[in-house]
């Protein structure tokens, strides 16, 4: 995937964060770490940004 020029967060940080959120990491956390807004973790997490980013879960579900 190409990276958006103008992305603040890298499909790899996208993809760590996904992993987190599903383990139990607060939003407010990541948003401090990734130095974003809780906003743009709440967007991740329910697919409205980076949407072809997916974290593969067991049996080929998906998360995003």
């Amino acid at each position: 995937m190409k990276h958006c020029p103008t992305a603040k967060l890298t499909y790899q940080q996208v993809q760590s964060i996904l992993e987190r959120i599903v383990k139990g990491d607060k939003q407010k956390d990541l948003a401090a770490e990734f130095r974003v807004s809780e906003t743009a973790i709440s967007f991740i997490k329910y697919g409205k940004t980076y949407q072809k980013v997916r974290l593969k879960l067991n049996a080929g579900q998906t998360y995003h």
